[in-house]
């Protein structure tokens, strides 16, 4: 998702310069700063909190302390991080704007995006959007009208929904919700290993929110049959995937907890039993050798 937002920036006709990081890496904050130490034209840092393409979740709260020293403002893609993951807006003043959703960790519908915004930027950002539908500093200036509404018709079933999740969130709080989706993520990263399979990530760069696991290594393999049959056990996968090598994610965020996380595990057991794949037959459970350099 990050080499998503690069193309996103290049296409309103910004100049956005990538910083390499592995599929398996979290980003370094010393690479960070030396990257913009090097290239003084560079105004923002953008970061994709929660990296669901892997399940990697970065460091964003230090990676905006660095940006801050060097003087430079953040973007933040939290869209599968906020309301789980900590985001103390009054500690990093460098960070302008984060965009989030109404579903995901904040377990509510999907249909509606937000953007928590610094008002200074937005006042100061008047005519250099380069979308009428996504220029937030004229969103802004309406919202500082009498009576002000949103300029298009709202979702209205959805914003009824966050009302309702927001209310449940308050209730839970943020550190509780993030410590279930953890007990998931453990219980979920465990279970597939028991039945063979191998998570992308290992275990000290596996993030709370998605857990990527390595397609096994058998001939019957195939992920729409495997997205199928577990479909028919009642649970639902994405039949996609981001990974360089072939893989299938699941979601450890929503309302619920361990122990249907391990019924989810058992279903997925079941699942590849059904298209021909056992613990033996998982093979490697999808280990890709890696090359070894000096």
């Amino acid at each position: 998702y990050a080499a998503r937002l690069q193309r996103l920036a290049s296409d309103a006709g910004r100049v956005a310069v990538p910083l390499p990081v592995g599929p398996v890496e979290r980003i370094d904050p010393q690479a960070v700063a030396a990257a913009l130490e090097q290239d003084p034209t560079l105004t923002h840092l953008a970061l994709v909190y929660s990296e669901t393409g892997s399940g990697i979740c970065h460091d964003v709260p230090e990676l905006a302390r660095v940006a801050h020293a060097l003087g430079r403002r953040v973007i933040v893609d939290a869209v599968s991080a906020f309301g789980a993951l900590p985001l103390d807006l009054g500690a990093l003043p460098a960070v302008e704007a984060v965009i989030l959703t109404a579903n995901k960790c904040l377990e509510g519908t999907p249909g509606a995006a937000f953007v928590v915004a610094r008002r200074d930027s937005l006042e100061a950002a008047g005519g250099t959007a380069g979308s009428w539908s996504l220029d937030l500093a004229d969103v802004y200036q309406l919202s500082l009208q009498p009576n002000a509404g949103p300029r298009f018709t709202p979702p209205a079933p959805t914003l009824a929904a966050l009302a309702v999740a927001l209310d449940l969130h308050l209730e839970e709080g943020r550190e509780a919700r993030l410590a279930r989706y953890t007990a998931n993520m453990r219980t979920l990263y465990d279970g597939v290993k028991e039945l063979g399979l191998t998570p992308y990530l290992p275990p000290a760069l596996q993030g709370p929110i998605v857990v990527n696991v390595r397609a096994p290594d058998a001939p019957t393999w195939n992920l729409q049959l495997f997205v199928d049959a577990l479909k028919r056990r009642g649970y639902v996968l994405s039949n996609f995937y981001n990974t360089e090598q072939p893989s299938f994610r699941v979601g450890c965020i929503g309302a619920f907890g361990p122990g249907q996380m391990q019924q989810a595990v058992d279903a997925m057991g079941g699942a590849l039993r059904d298209i021909g794949i056992n613990r033996e037959t998982a093979g490697n459970g999808g280990f890709f050798p890696l090359p070894l350099t000096a």
